[in-house]
């Protein structure tokens, strides 16, 4: 197993060699190689890349140009942020939603030892070459968009080369399958692995539906043709039939190592699938439209489920965000919206409000190889760029506008 380190100062680097070969040995790794990497002169390291790259504590003060950099020439080695403890308390969250990394304090060796464990499970060849991110697109109301933000964002990574997988949730209305023209032949076979609870890995491929128009780079899984087949119909309370929880689970672990990023459609239903995906999603997108109403509708539903979850890893808000479908602009406000969060007192000065201006144009999506992100204004289209940037890096370099953190900003004037 060969891993790079990137570090500024020579103390600095010789404590993160020592706390790496701690995490080498508690992991049981051996015959591995830690090097120093000079960014500058990566020598033959470009053509026989290191397993894993870790990032240590000296390189804070240049994290942006260093993880652009390590990616270019890296693309395939995860990688991780190692950050000094103090840094890591106060930071850590944001810097993981920022750059879409593992973030570990330098004392951690355990949570060392766990990153080194999946990069060198990653690059046996059997693991397959990525291990993608998993993306939750989530809607408490029907007709806000969100659909359409799962389709915005995949065709946006997918023409950015990042190769990405939409699933379906959506049984009440099927869009995301509609769109990918998926056959019926691939549809059934997923009912088939449905009605048994599992994932066959030998047969994925029989579900996976290339989007038109997009290279391969973006392939679709579809709905059973039958809404009684459905992903959030069958659950453990029906006599003999299997959950559709353990079939969920199958499916995201089995197309993660093939895609960069994992896209969920997770539908209006909120079925056994929404509950099973959501401890699995590194990011949940909660789309609202701009209607006064339909935000309050949302966020009544979001507190009330939040508090009949007891706890569970459903809802873990350090991962969530809100999307506002800013259509009509003129029902209420970015700023109007994100004072509600805020005093909800629901999600941490961490999450990120994203405010996308859909158009008339953008929203006639639907023929083959179109979507939001094709369609619509620059204006739209940018704001679209940002956020898949903000969750999935691809080396979009506009800088942070008014929304992001938004939520954070208005905590604050409250507990001012």
């Amino acid at each position: 197993m060969r891993i790079g380190i990137i570090d500024l100062r020579p103390e600095s680097r010789a404590a993160l060699m020592g706390r790496i070969n701690m995490a080498l040995e508690e992991a049981g790794i051996r015959d591995a190689d830690v090097m120093e990497i000079n960014l500058n002169d990566p020598g033959e390291l470009r053509q026989n890349q290191p397993d894993a790259i870790v990032i240590g504590p000296s390189a804070y003060s240049r994290l942006d140009e260093l993880i652009e950099e390590a990616r270019a020439l890296f693309r395939d080695s995860p990688v991780a942020l190692v950050l000094e403890s103090e840094i890591y308390g106060s930071r850590g969250v944001a810097l993981r939603k920022r750059y879409g990394v593992v973030v570990m304090p330098l004392g951690d060796v355990a949570h060392m030892a766990g990153f080194l464990i999946d990069a060198q499970t990653k690059n046996q060849p059997m693991g397959g070459s990525r291990a993608g991110m998993v993306v939750g697109v989530a809607q408490l109301k029907g007709g806000v968009g969100a659909t359409t933000i799962a389709a915005a964002l995949s065709a946006c990574w997918a023409r950015n080369d990042i190769t990405s997988v939409i699933l379906d949730f959506d049984d009440l209305n099927p869009q995301i399958t509609s769109w990918a023209r998926v056959a019926p032949q691939q549809r059934e076979v997923v009912a088939e692995f449905l009605k048994r609870g599992q994932v066959s890995i030998e047969r994925i491929n029989e579900i996976l539906s290339p989007v038109e128009s997009f290279e391969g780079k973006l392939v679709a899984v579809a709905q059973p043709i039958l809404y009684n087949e459905g992903f959030q119909y069958k659950a453990d309370v029906l006599e003999g039939v299997p959950s559709s929880s353990g079939f969920v689970v199958g499916l995201i672990n089995a197309v993660r190592p093939d895609f960069d990023v994992v896209v969920i459609d997770l539908g209006r239903s909120w079925g056994v699938a929404s509950f099973s995906a959501l401890p699995h999603c590194s990011t949940v997108l909660l789309v609202t439209d701009d209607d006064g109403m339909s935000v309050r509708q949302t966020l009544d539903n979001l507190q009330r489920l939040k508090a009949e979850s007891g706890g569970s890893g459903e809802f873990d808000f350090t991962k969530w965000n809100i999307v506002l479908n800013a259509y009509t602009g003129r029902l209420i406000n970015p700023e109007t919206l994100a004072s509600e969060i805020a005093q909800m007192n629901l999600m941490p000065p961490e999450a990120s409000l994203y405010t996308i201006p859909f158009s008339e144009r953008g929203r006639q999506w639907g023929a083959p190889g179109q979507s939001l992100f094709d369609l619509a204004e620059d204006s739209c289209k940018q704001s679209i760029l940002k956020m898949a940037s903000n969750i999935c890096p691809f080396g979009y370099s506009e800088e942070p506008g008014l929304m992001d953190k938004i939520v954070g900003r208005f905590r604050g004037s409250l507990q001012r």
